[in-house]
């Protein structure tokens, strides 16, 4: 394990199937097994659109989230950076396939968790304190 998880909030869980409320939320991965960051993630998510900033470059995509699995809408546009270097372009290469493999997804206030095939990232909203 590469850190200690998270650990949710004393507020109440908050379903984990369509009626997640996630708009306007700001996160920080601040846990990880099974991958390794290079720089800090951030995730935030809009009413349709989900914006991922991997340090390189970010991602916009369309997504919806149906019985607690998390799905891209389209494949995600990017700003690009020319400046990148090769570290941050294998970091936003992998989370995005992370992400496009349709990852169940968890919010248990300020924890966001996201199981994927080989990985599990946790992220707390921004301005909330990772354990």
């Amino acid at each position: 394990m590469s850190c200690t998880p998270p650990e949710p909030g004393a507020s109440p869980p908050t379903a984990s199937g369509d009626d997640l409320a996630l708009a306007g939320i700001d996160f920080v991965l601040s846990c990880w097994v099974g991958w390794e960051p290079v720089t800090d993630v951030h995730l935030s998510f809009g009413e349709q659109v989900l914006s991922l900033d991997t340090g390189c470059q970010g991602m916009d995509a369309g997504y919806q989230i149906d019985v607690g699995v998390l799905s891209l809408l389209d494949s995600g546009t990017t700003d690009l950076d020319y400046e990148c270097r090769r570290p941050l372009e294998r970091q936003e290469s992998w989370l995005l396939d992370f992400f496009q493999a349709e990852p169940v997804l968890t919010f248990e206030a300020p924890v966001l968790t996201l199981v994927g095939t080989d990985a599990t990232l946790w992220f707390t909203e921004a301005g909330g304190s990772a354990q």
